[in-house]
């Protein structure tokens, strides 16, 4: 997830892409919600 903000600050926003959409695929872990809710507004920032 952090990755992705990096790339996205970076400009680099097709890296910033695959580290949110990879944050989504991680299997069920305490902060899954959370973490999964913070990648889709990335991704639809980025769009």
């Amino acid at each position: 997830m952090q990755l992705g903000y990096l790339h996205q600050s970076a400009g680099q926003m097709e890296l910033a892409r695959k580290y949110f959409r990879q944050a989504l695929q991680y299997p069920k872990h305490e902060y899954k919600n959370s973490t999964d809710m913070k990648a889709k507004v990335a991704l639809a920032e980025l769009d």
